[in-house]
């Protein structure tokens, strides 16, 4: 807020628990912390930010042993597929993305667990854009967003 304006949210930003189609309801998971008590590996991606939850959790040799860190989103699909691992953490959106782009409907579900959950909002500069501009932006976008345009842009653009 100190270098930027923001407007919106416009989407809920959420990283979830995607397991193999089936295998959600034998993972008897509530709450990420719960890992540390299972033999369970999980995907993610290094250096994507997945919360402070789990940034506490990956400090604990317990926990850092459930994590195999690969570079993108297809690795971590592949270790899945090949059993290599028992799930990975993406966004939901991401992850419909790439089934549709690889032609893997129907193989993988979300575990009900959360990762994270969090509001996004369009950011812009506070050193380009003037509070004036940014005024007219927020009520465009309050305008977009009850007319539904908002959700149905989002819609276009992840499925």
């Amino acid at each position: 807020e100190k270098y930027a304006h923001f407007i919106g949210p416009y989407r809920k930003e959420e990283v979830r628990l995607f397991v193999k189609k089936g295998q959600a309801s034998k993972m008897p998971l509530k709450h990420l912390r719960d890992l540390l008590k299972t033999r369970y590996l999980i995907a993610v991606e290094q250096g994507f930010y997945y919360g402070e939850v789990f940034k506490n959790l990956k400090s604990r040799a317990g926990f850092k042993r459930r994590i195999v860190e690969v570079e993108d989103t297809e690795q971590t699909v592949k270790l899945l597929q090949h059993n290599r691992v028992d799930g990975l953490l993406v966004d939901p959106i991401t992850m419909r993305i790439f089934e549709n782009r690889f032609d893997l409907e129907g193989q993988f579900e979300a575990h009900p667990v959360s990762v994270l959950s969090n509001q996004v909002y369009l950011m812009v500069s506070k050193a380009s854009v003037s509070p004036a501009h940014v005024k007219h932006l927020q009520q465009a976008f309050t305008s977009l967003s009850t007319s539904g345009e908002v959700e149905k842009m989002i819609r276009e653009w992840t499925e």
